[in-house]
Order: structure tokens, then C-alpha cells, then sequence
């Protein structure tokens, strides 16, 4: 007949009632109880921190907290609100009750309240500087990361050099243009350099010079860019 420690009893027993396992080299008489292991939770997402985090890079890091989740997507704008502070909950608060449940449209309207548009990264690129204690090799990195963006939002298929060469043309010619003109072209979404220089020259012709222009290249003026879709400033604050 096969024999049983006094352990092995013990032990048995413990197993089939379901209980805590029993460990016979614990210090001290008797048997003494193993704490069942304790699994660990996973780390929930931090809220937004206004003035520190980038907005960008937090919903890049929600968006893949979410899909490793597995999180159904109608839910991710919903889970998104409660994490939100600052401007970015302000412009959550703003959105329509349909608009609040579309995690796209929130994404779109806090990047935009962010100037994180192709027309904002387009002016980081153009307007930004070195910043304190910020290598060279550290401010090319960042005008690159702007650039990609830029072309990124902007929607637009850009695959050569003369493709880069003739959008950046357009948008100096739109810049150099006076407030009527440029309110022109802009509405008319020229595909090409050339056919906004046909357009301006077909204005001008039936306008005149006059003010086509603007006078001097200080002159204090909304930027534009011609981007799909876009509105030109000046008919974004009528």
C-alpha cells in the first residue's frame, strides 16, 4: 500500500477544498499558509497635463493604450473625455453631443485648438528658431518632424522635387498677393502653380492692379496656405 506524508495529506487537502496552499519548510511548528500570488494590475493611463505633455504624442500613446486594450473604438472619444484638462477638455466641452461621441471629429478639433494643423506645422517649420540648450543637429531634427507633418495634414500627394518646388512657389506667390486676390485664388483651389498664376493674371486683367499686391514684403499680413480644404484666414474670422 503507498504511504502518505503527513505533508502530502495536508497538501491534498488544501488543493481539493480550495484553499491556500500549505508550505511544510515555513519557520515555527506547523504547517503555515503561502500567500496566493497577487497579479499585477495593468498601469492605467495618466490624465493629460496641460503645459506638460504634448497633445500629439499623448493621443498617439492613448490611441495605442486603446488598441492594446482592445477597446472598441466608438468607445475610445468617451474614454478620452475623462482624461482631458485644460484647453483640450474646454474644446471637448464645446463639440456637439453627436460630435462628442466621434472620436475622429475630437481628435481633429483638439489638434486644430492646438494649431497642430498642416497650416500650424507649416508655420513651425517656417517661423521656428533654436531653442535654448537645443543642438543644431537637435533643431534640424525638429524642422524635419514639422516639414512631415505639414505634408502629412495637408492631404496632398507630394512624391518629387518638382512636385515640393511647385507647392512651396504657390504659397510664396499666395503670400505676396493682396487681401482680395488671394481670397480669390484660395476659393478657387488651384491644383497647380500654373493655373494659380493663370487665375491671378485673369483677376487682374479684369480688376486692374490696383491692390493685387501687397506693397511692401513687411507689410503685416495673414499668412495662407493652399491646402485642400482649407480656408483662407481671412474668411475664417468673418
Amino acid at each position: 500500500m503507498r504511504r502518505f506524508s503527513w505533508q502530502q495529506a495536508q497538501h491534498q487537502s488544501a488543493s481539493t477544498s480550495g484553499g491556500p496552499e500549505l508550505n511544510p519548510h515555513a519557520d515555527g511548528a506547523g504547517p503555515t499558509a503561502v500567500k496566493p500570488s497577487v497579479r499585477a494590475k495593468a498601469p492605467k493611463l495618466p490624465e493629460f497635463r496641460e503645459g506638460r505633455d504634448e497633445i500629439e504624442s499623448y493621443l498617439l500613446r492613448f490611441e495605442r493604450f486603446a488598441v492594446t486594450n482592445s477597446w472598441p473604438r466608438e468607445h475610445w472619444a468617451t474614454h478620452l473625455s475623462a482624461l482631458l484638462r485644460g484647453k483640450a477638455l474646454d474644446t471637448y466641452k464645446r463639440l456637439s453631443e453627436h460630435e462628442s461621441t466621434e472620436y475622429d471629429v475630437v481628435k481633429r478639433a483638439i489638434l486644430k485648438r492646438y494649431n497642430l494643423t498642416s497650416e500650424g506645422f507649416n508655420d513651425k517649420f517656417r517661423t521656428s528658431r533654436p531653442e535654448a540648450g537645443e543642438r543644431v543637429s537637435q533643431f534640424k531634427t525638429r524642422l524635419e518632424t514639422y516639414l512631415k507633418r505639414w505634408m502629412e495634414l495637408s492631404e496632398r500627394d507630394v512624391n518629387s522635387i518638382d512636385e515640393w518646388k511647385d507647392l512651396l512657389i504657390k504659397e510664396q506667390l499666395l503670400n505676396a498677393c493682396g487681401k482680395d486676390l488671394r481670397t480669390f485664388l484660395i476659393e478657387r483651389k488651384p491644383k497647380r502653380c500654373s493655373e494659380l498664376v493663370a487665375l491671378a493674371e485673369q483677376y487682374i486683367e479684369a480688376h486692374g492692379e490696383g491692390n493685387a499686391f501687397s506693397k511692401s514684403a513687411h507689410e503685416k499680413k495673414p499668412r495662407v496656405s493652399m491646402v485642400e480644404n482649407e480656408e483662407p484666414d481671412d474668411a475664417q474670422g468673418a
